[in-house]
């Protein structure tokens, strides 16, 4: 089992990296010095069926699928690579075991991004923006799916820039990806 997660959203510049992460906190996030704390309540309705028990069972139970659930995180966010400030350079004094990062589709995210993270064993969930954005081929040019693909990598192409309802979809799918992580680990509070 893979001690770290690293969650990156990959896109061209104004693909929709820094909306992500925006929107799966509920506000405007920047690279921190510091892990901060990520609620990972689900956003979708709940619903409580009794089949049997006590009305107070059914109440630690309702208490318990309705309290508020939350990590720590360490966010790198906004376009680090026009920067020049690389994971592997923020990360260096960070403990924290899950990262989120934005990382530009360019061929310098190799070298001082993707090599240490894969370098350092991180369990890696990737989310690519809008593939062929600003009028691009679609295909792989840097063969990133590949790499990351060959570093055991869970990979999802999406939309990152068509309506409000596809980029809660996609944040929601890193909310549960992070939660389904994190459960069996003993992360979440």
């Amino acid at each position: 089992m893979n001690d770290r997660l690293f969650v990156a959203v990959i896109g061209e510049r104004n693909a929709g990296k820094s909306t992500t992460w925006n929107t799966l906190f509920g506000r405007t996030v920047n690279t921190g010095k510091k892990p901060r704390m990520l609620d990972i309540s689900s956003a979708g309705a709940v619903e409580i069926r009794l089949i049997s028990g006590s009305n107070e069972e059914r109440d630690r139970n309702l208490a318990d699928v309705l309290a508020p659930r939350s990590l720590e995180v360490f966010v790198i966010s906004g376009s680090n690579e026009e920067k020049k400030r690389y994971a592997q350079k923020v990360l260096e004094n960070v403990e924290c075991r899950i990262v989120l990062c934005s990382v530009q589709y360019v061929e310098e995210a190799f070298e001082r991004t993707w090599d240490y993270i894969f370098s350092e064993g991180f369990s890696i969930y990737a989310q690519w923006l809008n593939p062929g954005h600003n009028g691009r081929e679609t295909w792989d040019q840097l063969g990133l799916v590949d790499r990351l693909l060959a570093n055991g990598a869970v990979v999802s192409i999406r939309d990152g820039r068509k309506s409000d309802a596809i980029l809660h979809s996609r944040v929601e799918e890193i909310r549960q990806y992070v939660h389904g992580w994190a459960s069996p680990r003993g992360l979440i509070r």
